[in-house]
């Protein structure tokens, strides 16, 4: 039996991720579950400007089904919403994601009645220079070493599970094998626990350059 380390994150905690370019420990994203029940993540990329789309993925490739609109900013995180975040429900009973730009959008699943494991989001890394140096000074993070390989990038996805407050042992069927991140998180805002999971993989270069993508699964 796999013995799996399962890490408590308290609500509202950011778990960071880093990634280890050979030399320099750099902050590549992070993913929070408010403890009104949201989950946040947001990529922490160098550059410049930031555009918005749709389309799908077929496999690890993504095509692109509109066209690439530049998303204005304001200088100021708070008001350029470079994120995503899933709401449990907002004013509204149907829950939502809001994305970069204000886009909103219907996730494939009601975190208020969640039933199996669920993909929240996923990002696809840049180059490691293209983010910032720094070094985890926090309890919650995770460093990425020998992500990056010719012809590939990095590709980190995050899940969710429920779990019932008082259960100890988690389903099978809930549990992703070879994430490099299990946690436990308690949000007042939801009836249960919800297990979150940290897969990475690496997959070809997108045909998108040095861009760092971040995507969530939506009903359309």
């Amino acid at each position: 039996m796999e013995t799996i380390p399962l890490h408590v994150l308290p609500a509202n905690q950011l778990l960071r991720i880093y990634v280890h370019d050979g030399i320099d420990t750099r902050a590549v994203l992070w993913f929070r579950c408010s403890n009104n029940g949201d989950l946040v993540t947001k990529p922490l990329s160098g550059g410049k400007h930031i555009f918005s789309t749709q389309g799908k993925f077929h496999g690890n490739t993504f095509t692109a089904s509109s066209e690439f609109k530049p998303i204005a900013q304001a200088g100021q995180t708070g008001h350029d919403h470079l994120h995503i975040t899933h709401h449990p429900s907002g004013k509204k009973a149907e829950p939502i994601i809001h994305g970069p730009g204000y886009r909103k959008s219907a996730p494939r699943f009601d975190l208020r009645n969640l039933t199996g494991l669920q993909e929240v989001a996923f990002h696809l890394l840049a180059p490691a220079h293209r983010y910032p140096v720094g070094k985890p000074k926090d309890q919650y993070h995770a460093v990425i070493r020998n992500g990056y390989s010719p012809g590939c990038q990095p590709k980190v996805t995050f899940l969710v599970a429920p779990l019932g407050r008082l259960v100890s042992s988690i389903p099978d069927e809930f549990i992703l094998p070879g994430c490099f991140f299990y946690g436990r998180c308690s949000p007042s805002g939801l009836p249960y626990d919800l297990i979150l999971q940290a897969q990475l993989a690496s997959v070809s270069n997108s045909d998108f350059g040095d861009m760092h993508i971040v995507a969530a699964p939506t009903v359309d």
